[in-house]
């Protein structure tokens, strides 16, 4: 794993699919230290998010600092799924549709 170093902390860019930052995910890395760290996490994640994992970092002192970013789909959703992307996801029924 490639980590960036600020002060004790350790700064991690992990990229996740657009559907592990709705659903939620587990990944496992390797520390510097070459000890193995899970990490999981269960809501959305948003594009820049940042997940801290305490005392992970040089030093008891500094943490791991992880920060996502979101792939998006590439290719075009059709009208069909987009209808059931719709209905699944809360609040986008109540967003202004373009006309």
């Amino acid at each position: 794993a490639v980590f960036l170093v600020i002060l004790n902390n350790l700064i991690k860019i992990h990229t996740i699919d657009l559907i592990d930052a709705l659903c939620g995910f587990t990944f496992y890395m390797k520390h510097l230290s070459g000890a193995e760290i899970i990490v999981e996490h269960t809501d959305i994640i948003h594009p820049e998010q940042k997940k801290i994992i305490r005392n992970k970092g040089i030093n008891h002192d500094g943490h791991l600092i992880i920060v996502f970013k979101v792939l998006f789909p590439t290719n075009r959703i059709s009208d069909e799924k987009k209808k059931y992307i719709e209905m699944d996801l809360p609040g986008l029924e109540d967003e202004p549709q373009p006309v």
